[in-house]
C-alpha cells in the first residue's frame, strides 16, 4: 500500500495546554479522500512510522517482528537527531479500530507524548 496523501487542507496548529503549564498542544488536520476502514491499517500498522519518518531521523522500529497492535502493547523504536542515538519505547493506551488509537512515550526524549489519532 502507498502512503496515503495529504490535501491542501492540512492544517497544523500549536497552543498553550489549557491546564498543564509550560505544555503544548500540537494538533495537525488532515483530510485525505479516503474512509477509516482504508486510512486506518495504514497509520496503525507501526512499520509505516518508519516510511513516512524523514530519513535524516534513521527511524527504525526494534519490536520484534510480527507486531499484532492492540491496547497496551509497548512498542519501542530507535532514532538518532544530530547524530545522537535515541531510545523511545511507546505504548498504545487505548486502541479502537477503525476511528482512534493513542500511543504515549513511556521512555524517549519529549518529556510527555501523548499522540491521539483520530479518523
Amino acid at each position: 500500500m502507498s502512503s496515503p496523501g495529504t490535501s491542501s487542507h492540512d492544517q497544523l496548529r500549536i497552543i498553550p495546554h489549557p491546564s498543564l503549564s509550560g505544555h503544548f498542544l500540537i494538533e495537525c488536520e488532515q483530510s485525505i479522500p479516503l474512509t477509516p476502514e482504508e486510512l486506518f491499517p495504514f497509520y496503525g500498522d507501526p512499520l509505516n512510522l518508519e516510511r513516512i519518518t524523514p530519513p535524516w531521523l534513521h527511524f527504525h522500529v526494534v519490536t520484534p517482528l510480527p507486531i499484532e497492535m492492540r491496547q497496551d502493547i509497548t512498542l519501542d523504536y530507535r532514532l538518532r537527531l544530530h547524530g545522537i542515538p535515541l531510545k523511545w519505547r511507546s505504548i498504545i493506551s487505548h486502541w479502537e479500530p477503525p476511528f482512534r488509537f493513542v500511543d504515549e512515550q513511556l521512555i524517549g526524549p519529549y518529556r510527555k507524548w501523548h499522540h491521539e489519532h483520530l479518523f
